[in-house]
């Protein structure tokens, strides 16, 4: 029996749950959340282990007291370096200091000489892809993209757009009879924008279950195409004290509002030349 290219694809759209505008259907969402959760793995699994960028991050963190009221604050800018465990964050400047020019210097030689012996002990690893589900503690903490996927109730689905980029715009709530270790993911509701064409979260929002997204967001997270063959995250929030009677087990009574960005996203070649001296090639984020 023949099938046309049409039927065929409606046929594949019907397996992953989606209707025939493209849209996942609300009573068969199941198959496209796996599917979102599987790309977003194997994204992340490149971000930690086949990095071949460097970029910028700023980040503000302000501590707040019992009652609410400011007590310190600190903004700081990195050059960051890939690297293991961790990346490799150089810090240029400390609450609108720069740092010193020696220092700074000095620094960076430093970070880029751990880059490059990070980068020939995995060029002697065996290739492949990278799964974060098998990384110990990835999911101690299940507040994030993949605690919104897997462990809250989809309420509405709808098409939307971020920068004429089509989105798929999941919007959820706590899920009926789930509790939360933590006690956080079962008192958050929220919305995930999912990428149509590379179906991983370009987007996450969450606030307190009852009240408005208005009122102040929890967490917040943006992710770019930065690359045509790389997403890479340009923003992230969390704000645990919008609301510390919600938080604070989860938190020990640690009242702090965090957030960062990223920027100049720069590809370096690792072939055959030192990662020091090739040429870069840079990205609009």
């Amino acid at each position: 029996m023949r099938l046309s290219l049409c039927g065929l694809l409606a046929c594949c759209m019907t397996m992953l749950g989606a209707t025939k505008t493209g849209l996942p259907r609300l009573d068969h969402l199941a198959p496209f959340l796996a599917e979102v959760i599987q790309h977003q793995r194997r994204l992340d699994g490149r971000a930690v282990y086949d990095v071949d960028y460097v970029c910028t991050t700023r980040e503000w963190v302000r501590w707040f007291d019992a009652k609410g009221r400011l007590k310190s604050s600190e903004t700081n800018t990195y050059d960051v370096y890939p690297g293991e465990p961790h990346s490799i964050l150089v810090r240029t400047e400390h609450n609108g200091v720069p740092a010193a020019p020696a220092r700074l210097e000095a620094e960076r030689a430093r970070a880029v000489k751990a880059m490059e012996d990070f980068l020939a002990r995995k060029a002697r690893l065996p290739q492949g892809e990278h799964d974060l589900c098998n990384t110990p503690g990835y999911h101690g903490m299940l507040v994030g993209v993949y605690g919104f996927l897997e462990h809250s109730a989809f309420f509405e689905v709808a098409a939307d757009a971020l920068e004429g980029r089509p989105m798929i715009r999941l919007s959820f709530r706590p899920r009926p009879g789930f509790k939360d270790p933590q006690g956080v993911l079962d008192h958050m509701q929220g919305q995930v924008w999912v990428d149509a064409a590379d179906r991983v979260v370009a987007k996450a929002t969450a606030w307190p279950a009852g009240a408005r997204a208005a009122d102040g967001l929890f967490f917040e997270m943006d992710d770019r195409k930065v690359f045509p063959d790389m997403w890479g995250q340009v923003y992230y929030r969390l704000n645990p004290s919008l609301r510390p009677d919600l938080f604070s087990r989860w938190l020990h009574d640690e009242r702090f509002d965090f957030s960062f960005e990223v920027s100049g996203y720069q590809r370096f070649n690792v072939g055959k030349a030192q990662v020091g001296k090739v040429q870069m090639e840079a990205t609009g984020h």
